[in-house]
């Protein structure tokens, strides 16, 4: 793993940007908080279906769910 990219590790110290991508299988707040935690970018995609939506919806206008 590069600089920059361990838990607790400050974004400036980042050598070479990561992105991660996933379908929506990787799309649970144990893994994206993880990545988060390691300066990670990701993209996680889904088809489009109502109840995820609504699920992306929530999550964004509340960021501790």
């Amino acid at each position: 793993m590069t600089a920059g990219h361990q838990p607790g590790d400050a974004a400036a110290g980042v050598n070479r940007d990561v992105v991660v991508r996933s379908d929506s299988a990787g799309g649970t707040k144990a893994f994206t908080n993880g990545l988060c935690r390691r300066n990670i970018g990701f993209q996680v995609v889904a088809r489009t279906q109502t109840t995820i939506s609504a699920a992306i919806k929530v999550a964004n206008e509340d960021p501790t769910r």
